[in-house]
């Protein structure tokens, strides 16, 4: 291994050269690294390398951001928020570089600005990180070689930043234009900058570089250099917000206040939250000591707050607890009233959903009490409550101040309503909803503040139409609120509102229309990829809306990686949907215990849980699957608690659509307690609620399920028949899981009639389904059945006239001399089933009475 060769001196290249002629015919590998850039000395050598030794050349790029996280994780036990944010000073610092990197790294330790404490890691304040010495030592090598002038203009250009346009040089540098480009070449030449590709402009080769040659500035004079730069910003006219506050602020002047705000304006439109946060915290601490400033100060805060709300919600909270303190202070009822609700909004965001619903409520009562043409005072904060990311025109018609648009508070009472329905309060939502709905349709326009209304009003009304089982208004609730937040760009908003769609209208309801789930999804994960820069990479870009379909189309194995980045999500609105996909996954592989987990982290009081502080859809969908392992651990307490407990909930919040879960539920339970007539009327129920309106999936399941009761009780004919709907529904909804139950539910009714012979087809189809999908215990299932046919299918063959295997076990009962009771009771089964059977013996074999029966029993040698 010969490393950096582009340091090599000729004689040592000829020894390269005629060691690579006769590599391949050595037992022998010869890696050669050199840097690209620094190779001058390689470039006469290097064809004559090629066409000699025909070797392998390798470009090694600049690491990715993946790359640094998993570098990162292999080294510290950093937790994930302290992980971003590592990561993000790497990717901003070291560029890529390997080298650069680990010597980044190598300092923060260094200087305890990343040290462990017990078996964790802290992270400390990165901007206190000093240039690592050795990258430090390469650049200052490659100074020593140039001129005083030439350093003169590096040190400029550090100071204007990364970037250094030549017109903002030649006025602070006093240099004509020749002797700057002189300079600039020289610099070029010893790999410090390059030109910008538009020729306008000089830029660093990497972070590091600029940084070394900025702290070499005497402290003073970099100030002074700053207040030169920005007023020569100001005097060429429209200059840059970031740029014009980032000189004003190190050069100390007070007018960098209103620059930042600027410039976190400019990037809160263009969704680029994260850096607005930072404009407006600069700008909030420079003026943190001025009391006249105070009110300012406050609304910033607001503004961050608001904006952390799904994010960083915990922090959005505190934000918004400040700027409420802040606004009693200086008796800001506005300001006041505004963080009140929105705190609610965050706390709900972070969780804590039945607080933040009281706090929202007391915020929406506070805005109740403020004059109606209290934003019309002031039109920024208009802007500011409404999330206006647009300042042109309204979304319809006129401008965009809020002069004939509903109450301003609309928005805030909208929001309440949505958070209601997300609870299961759905009476209370949809009241509210309605006439939030209504009052902006009486608007004479449009504005950003009513959008926001008219988004959220629909969003509360999509999700308790959709629980209450009004389908076709829940789908058209939904798909106006997602044109209604794609009007003013909000992407969080649209990708939020369609995971909404398809968890409580498009996967119950329209489950067989596989075109519109899959756009459902992609738009989903579009807005939410485009939204990034608001979330600050919280949340990943395969959004909650993806988990809705992984457990119906199989996806278990493929979407792991979704899963676990999805259970990563700081944004509680969301979390619950991963958390409940993820536990469906873990039943359907076996992993009870994990699916257990998730349950109670959602439901931490188990069936005693009380609704009304929890997403109520995936909380019941996280019962269901506890009534479903409870029963598969024959705990049938435990599975009567939970089902008593969905009840509870189901009644709470008039629920409709999971009636029919609810109905097919217990009557699985009363089948495993032995009541055979009680699970036949729950699963009618279940079947008549899950065909109006439709749901395929869980029409499937009942189908299924009535099947198996169907075969228990020997009418084998009914059994098919709900079989074959189950099948073409299974195929319909392309859910292979549901296929490969429904093939086994006809495996045991083939068992039952003595049909094995096509049992095993049957099983094959259904194991290579569960294969796939890594399904455990279906698998087990499969294979015990397989040993029940092939035990049962000698005997069956020596049946004669055609008896099943259930009326062989009833007629072995009778010739012993038990009662049709007694039988029941045995067998699990109803009287009048019982009476069913024993009427199909007789017909079969030509026997009158149960001594004939008896009789036949011992002849036959079934006795």
């Amino acid at each position: 291994a010969l490393e950096d060769l582009h340091w090599s001196d000729p004689t040592s290249l000829d020894l390269l050269r005629a060691i690579a002629r006769d590599v391949r015919e050595q037992r022998m590998l010869l890696v050669v690294t050199y840097r690209a850039g620094e190779d001058e000395r390689l470039r006469p050598v290097m064809p004559l390398l090629v066409r000699e030794s025909t070797p392998e050349r390798i470009d090694l790029r600049p690491l990715e951001a993946p790359d640094i996280e998993s570098l990162v994780a292999a080294r510290y036990a950093l937790n994930a928020r302290e992980t971003r944010r590592l990561v993000a000073y790497l990717q901003s610092h070291a560029e890529g570089n390997p080298f650069f990197v680990g010597e980044t790294l190598h300092t923060l330790e260094a200087e305890r600005l990343l040290r462990p404490e017990g078996s964790v890691w802290t992270l400390g304040d990165l901007e206190q990180a000093p240039v690592p010495a050795l990258v430090r030592q390469i650049v200052e090598s490659r100074l020593e070689t140039l001129s005083e002038g030439t350093r003169q203009a590096l040190s400029l250009a550090a100071i204007v930043g990364h970037a250094a346009p030549f017109d903002v040089l030649r006025a602070i540098s006093g240099l004509d234009e020749d002797a700057l480009l002189d300079a600039v070449e020289l610099a070029i030449a010893a790999r410090l900058v390059v030109a910008t590709p538009d020729g306008l402009g000089l830029r660093f080769v990497h972070a590091l570089v600029r940084e070394t040659v900025y702290e070499a500035i005497l402290p003073p004079r970099r100030r002074a250099r700053h207040r030169e730069i920005a007023e020569a910003l100001l005097a060429a006219g429209d200059p840059d917000p970031d740029a014009l506050a980032h000189h004003l602020q190190q050069a100390g002047d007070p007018r960098a206040i209103e620059w930042l705000v600027l410039a976190g304006e400019r990037a809160y439109r263009a969704y680029a939250w994260r850096t607005a946060i930072e404009r407006f915290d600069a700008a909030a601490q420079l003026m943190a000591d001025d009391p006249d400033r105070a009110r300012d100060c406050g609304w910033l805060l607001y503004r961050t707050g608001r904006m952390l709300r799904m994010s960083n919600p915990a922090d959005g909270v505190e934000r918004l607890v400040e700027a409420e303190r802040v606004a009693r202070s200086i008796g800001d009822d506005v300001l006041a009233a505004y963080a009140l609700a929105d705190r609610g909004l965050a706390r709900c965001f972070a969780g804590d959903i039945r607080r933040g619903i009281d706090e929202m409520a007391a915020g929406v009562a506070a805005l109740d009490e403020l004059p109606p043409d209290h934003l019309s005072r002031d039109p920024s904060i208009a802007t500011w409550v409404a999330d206006a990311l647009r300042t042109d025109d309204p979304i319809v018609g006129g401008d965009t101040n809020t002069a004939g648009s509903p109450a301003p508070h609309n928005i805030r009472r909208s929001a309440l309503a949505l958070w209601l329905a997300v609870v299961g309060r759905h009476a209370e939502a949809i009241a509210i909803g309605e006439a939030c709905k209504q009052e902006v349709a009486d608007a004479t326009q449009l504005t950003e503040l009513a959008a926001g209304s008219l988004g959220d009003a629909c969003g509360a009304l999509g999700l308790s139409y959709g629980e209450m089982g009004r389908r076709d208004e829940a789908d058209a609730a939904y798909e106006q609120a997602r044109e209604t937040y794609r009007g003013f760009d909000h992407h969080e908003l649209v990708s939020g509102t369609a995971t909404n769609h398809l968890w409580v209208v498009a996967c119950p309801y329209f489950a067989t229309d596989l075109a519109r789930l899959r756009w459902l999804v992609a738009e989903a994960e579009a807005a939410r990829s485009r939204s990034q820069g608001a979330l600050g990479g919280t949340v990943s870009p395969a959004s909650s809306g993806a988990l809705a379909l992984v457990f119906p189309t199989g996806e278990w194995v493929e979407a792991r990686g979704v899963i676990d980045a999805a259970l990563q999500q700081t944004n509680m609105a969301l979390r619950p949907f991963a958390v409940c996909g993820a536990a469906y996954v873990a039943w359907g592989q076996g992993d009870a215990d994990i699916a257990w987990q998730h349950i109670q982290e959602t439901l931490a009081d188990g069936p005693n849980t009380q609704p009304g502080g929890q997403n109520f859809g995936p909380a019941l969908d996280l019962q269901r699957l506890a009534v479903t392992l409870a029963l598969d651990d024959g705990d049938l307490d435990q599975a009567r608690a939970w089902l008593e407990s969905q009840d509870r909930w189901l009644a709470w919040g008039g629920a409709v659509r999971r009636q029919a879960d609810a109905q097919l539920l217990w009557a699985r339970y009363r089948h495993a307690s032995g009541d055979a007539e009680a699970a036949r009327e729950h699963i009618v129920q279940a079947l008549r609620l899950a065909g109006d309106p439709a749901q395929p999936l869980v029409l499937l399941a009942a189908h299924r399920f009535a099947a198996q009761l169907d075969t228990g009780a020997g009418q084998y004919a009914d059994a098919e028949q709900h079989l074959q709907q189950a099948l073409v529904l299974a195929d319909a909804c392309a859910a292979p899981f549901e296929r490969a139950l429904s093939l086994l539910a006809s495996a045991e009714l083939h068992v039952s009639i003595g049909e094995v012979d096509r049992v095993r087809a049957v099983l094959d189809e259904a194991r290579g389904i569960c294969l796939e999908l890594e399904a455990r215990p279906t698998l087990e299932r499969i294979a015990a059945l397989e040993l029940e046919a092939a035990a049962v299918g000698p005997a069956l063959r020596d049946i004669p006239d055609g008896l099943t295997s259930r009326e062989v076990e009833v007629l072995q009962r009778v010739a012993v001399g038990q009662s049709n009771r007694q039988i029941s009771d045995a067998l699990f089964l109803s009287p009048r089933t019982v009476e069913r059977h024993i009427a199909n013996i007789y017909r079969k074999a030509d026997l009158h009475n149960k001594a004939e029966a008896t009789a036949y029993a011992m002849r036959h040698g079934l006795a």
